[in-house]
């Protein structure tokens, strides 16, 4: 969906970009379509705590990355936080703010949702956890180690400005993703094995919640640059 409406997006199709947004179109969550608004606007987020930090620079809208979003789809005439923006513009705020702001939330709601479930329903606590892996990755990066270089959620983010900061794997990937993914990994089994001691409790590793900022702040640092020249 995030592909989609960032293709959409390009074409100035707000209307259509705004439907899948809204309604969702491929991923689907306990028999219904899972929207990135729904993601954008959960409850649950509560459960994360970082999540406070960005209500609170966003003037405590509880919905703040969705407020954006949907001013967005209006178009640069219309947006009253994006006024006279280009619609390359337009496509730029819609696509960072649901790989950066609105699929990391999610991931990482889901991971503290994971562990809470564990002792009362493993089968719940591991779909939750596969959630936040795929919210973190993305379908888009396949199944090869390091992914194909063609995701849009936070993982094709790091490994796409990890060279401009120094911080890529001997592979080329970067760092943050091969930690996250053994992060997942390890979690995946203790989750399996009902080792729900082995599982961090009550807050996710400070270095794991680092890991996903990192690629946010490289991001912002990087593109900041580039349109410094525009």
């Amino acid at each position: 969906d995030v592909l989609r409406i960032k293709i959409l997006m390009g074409w100035e199709a707000y209307d259509a970009a705004a439907d899948i947004y809204v309604n969702g179109r491929n991923s689907m969550q306990d028999g219904s379509l899972l929207s990135l608004q729904s993601i954008a606007t959960s409850s649950e987020r509560s459960v994360v705590p970082e999540s406070e930090w960005f209500k609170e620079y966003y003037n405590n809208d509880e919905n703040y990355a969705d407020t954006m979003i949907q001013d967005a789809f209006k178009g640069g005439g219309a947006s009253i936080n994006f006024p006279g923006a280009s619609p390359d513009q337009l496509q730029g705020v819609v696509f960072r703010l649901l790989q950066t702001l609105v699929t990391p939330m999610y991931s990482l709601q889901e991971m503290h949702k994971a562990i809470n479930l564990c002792e009362s329903d493993s089968q719940a606590a591991e779909d939750a956890w596969d959630r936040g892996a795929a919210l973190y990755i993305g379908s888009g990066e396949g199944i090869a180690a390091g992914g194909t270089g063609s995701g849009v959620l936070l993982f094709g983010l790091a490994n796409e400005v990890c060279d401009k900061f120094g911080t890529c794997d001997n592979s080329g990937s970067a760092q943050a993703n091969s930690d996250m993914i053994d992060f997942f990994q390890r979690g995946k089994e203790s989750l399996s094995d009902g080792s729900c001691a082995a599982l961090p409790n009550p807050t996710l590793p400070a270095r794991l919640v680092g890991d996903m900022r990192l690629a946010m702040i490289q991001g912002t640092l990087h593109f900041a640059a580039i349109n410094d020249k525009l």
